[in-house]
């Protein structure tokens, strides 16, 4: 079994930001590419405006290039309550991330396959941690430390295919689950690009259907479901260089947890919100940005005796996240 919340969906929501950013020529409007294929996610991208005129019709020109290393960190807090009780808001120690971005050769559509392999990965120190508390995480984070991942990526961003996998090394039995989360991370590696020609002021949307798994108990998966909105709003276009502002939300309308079993009581969710806002610049020769993002979840539960035979108790959780992500060399 399996419980929702693990130090992997805390630290790799990143991996959907990943940058490498250099200043090209323009990408080939006319450039022949290959029949669309859907994509991994079922991503929707939609325009809401054009934008100011001389507008680009933007694609991806994926090139070959070096590996690149690239460093995410992240900060988070975390506040609890579970009835009448408010417990104290927790820091979590910043969690650094140094990710291997290797390109394979472009494909004749125009799509191209990336390889990432988690290099390292630490967690700082923080006052008024227990020292022990902090090892702990150390050696979480260690089992992780050669992950690896793959996706293929289109010409206009939506990622086509993605697979992950833990490495040989990898020996507590519950991170096995963990290939699972990142794969369905690397489906929104890119930022997805609108079909019609763009300018300076240009707004999309990005709609995808989210399903968060929670628990699992042998093959059977819950997981919350809902829809993640992203909008894009292009502030500054240069060349292949694009420089965009982000508001994101993702909404999980209330719905029932899981059924009485042996393994647990049943329960709902009653509200499960995101909200946050953030920066991004692209290269259009590569699928990752570089970006800062801060974001804010609010989950509001409700619990109840097997059988349910007696009044529930609600809990909720109210968290921060706060991501930045550069290049190393």
């Amino acid at each position: 079994m399996r419980r929702g919340f693990t130090l992997l969906a805390c630290l790799l929501p990143g991996l959907t930001l990943l940058a490498c950013t250099e200043r090209t020529e323009p990408a080939a409007t006319g450039q022949a590419l290959g029949p669309r294929q859907p994509p991994a996610d079922g991503a929707r991208v939609r325009l809401l405006e054009p934008g100011a005129e001389s507008r680009r019709t933007l694609r991806y020109r994926f090139a070959a290039q070096e590996k690149r290393s690239l460093e995410l960190a992240l900060d988070s807090s975390l506040k609890l309550s579970a009835g009448s009780i408010d417990l104290p808001e927790v820091q979590v120690p910043t969690l650094k991330l140094v990710v291997g971005l290797a390109p394979g050769p472009a494909q004749a559509d125009g799509s191209m396959r990336f390889a990432l392999r988690l290099e390292k990965a630490e967690a700082l120190a923080l006052d008024g941690l227990p020292p022990h508390m902090l090892e702990a995480m150390r050696s979480e984070l260690a089992g992780f430390v050669g992950l690896t991942g793959s996706c293929l990526v289109d010409a206009w961003g939506l990622t086509l295919e993605a697979d992950a996998a833990l490495p040989p090394t990898a020996a507590p039995k519950h991170l096995e689950d963990q290939a699972e989360e990142l794969r369905q991370l690397l489906r929104q590696l890119a930022v997805p690009l609108p079909e019609e020609p763009v300018g300076v002021g240009a707004r999309w949307e990005v709609r995808r259907t989210l399903a968060w798994e929670w628990l699992r108990i042998g093959a059977e998966i819950h997981a919350y479901r809902g829809e993640q909105t992203a909008v894009y709003r292009l502030t500054a276009l240069d060349g292949d260089r694009l420089e965009l502002a982000l508001e994101l939300s993702r909404t999980f309308p209330a719905q029932a947890l899981m059924a009485d079993n042996p393994m647990g009581s049943p329960g709902t969710l009653d509200a499960l919100e995101s909200k946050g806002s953030g920066l991004a610049v692209v290269d259009l020769r590569s699928p990752v940005p570089e970006a800062s993002l801060g974001l804010e979840t609010h989950k509001r539960m409700t619990g109840y005796p097997r059988g349910r035979d007696g009044p529930g108790r609600v809990s909720s959780t109210d968290s921060t996240l706060k991501l930045t992500l550069k290049v190393l060399h």
